[in-house]
């Protein structure tokens, strides 16, 4: 197919790649999804190391959770000592006589999920709103350790869900990215003196940040935190961009 052989020698950073000066609007599109396909992976990686470590976490509240028993919708007193566990994401508490304040809790784990079993509901804390949930509403221990310990039984769907979320973000944001190169590349006099279109300038420029993308999306593999990644493309993409119009020569007859 004409784009992935571009793409190839974009990648290769062959002179045959500034063919793709002509590629067509459907084609363009479907570079640009490849581009973006290719920077959600790093991304989609970290996100599913953290669903996993979340999942793991609702996992040890559920194991810690006591086989209380409520009289008149309130725990009772031998439904287990005090607790408080602190994993990764989530505190729990386990108060049945409403000792441990929530303001407490949410010190251990400034931006984590709060989970409390208070005297007579459930409470909840998550991105400073609160929920309760009332014993008089149905939950029970056993209903309780099955929430939490179903939590990450759609974990397969997470993963696709997640990246193609992550993807299209990328879309956009390349889809930006190119659009400033082109607009940027316009003020060179080499564009000026191909008489190139901002069109034309979108498509070069794609192919001459092909093979920054791609350093960019290996660095982002590696245990490495690369800042102003974005900038970088930036200014990779318009200096790549402005050398290949340059050694563009225009025959005339």
């Amino acid at each position: 197919m004409q784009v992935f052989k571009i793409f190839k020698d974009a990648v290769l950073n062959k002179s045959d790649a500034v063919r793709g000066i002509f590629l067509k609007g459907g084609q363009v599109f479907l570079y640009l999804v490849i581009l973006a396909t290719l920077m959600a992976i790093p991304q989609t990686i970290i996100a599913g190391k953290l669903v996993s470590t979340l999942t793991t976490n609702f996992e040890t509240v559920a194991n810690n959770i006591p086989e209380y028993t409520l009289t008149d919708n309130q725990l009772d007193k031998d439904s287990g000592e005090a607790k408080v566990v602190n994993t990764d994401f989530i505190v729990y508490s386990f108060d049945p006589n409403d000792d441990v304040s929530t303001s407490e809790l949410k010190d251990l784990n400034t931006n984590g999920l709060i989970i409390e079993n208070q005297k007579d509901q459930l409470y909840l804390a998550v991105n400073n709103q609160d929920y309760h949930i009332k014993y008089s509403d149905g939950l029970n221990a056993s209903v309780q350790k099955s929430l939490f310990n179903n939590m990450g039984q759609f974990q397969f769907l997470t993963y696709p869900i997640t990246f193609i979320g992550i993807m299209i973000g990328q879309l956009v944001m390349l889809s930006f990215l190119q659009l400033m190169i082109a607009l940027l590349c316009g003020f060179s006099k080499h564009s000026q003196r191909l008489k190139l279109t901002l069109s034309n300038r979108f498509r070069l420029g794609i192919l001459q940040n092909t093979l920054p993308i791609l350093v960019i999306t290996v660095i982002n593999l590696l245990p490495l935190n690369l800042p102003f990644q974005f900038e970088i493309l930036l200014i990779a993409g318009v200096i790549r961009t402005v050398k290949v119009m340059k050694n563009i020569k225009v025959i005339k007859y």
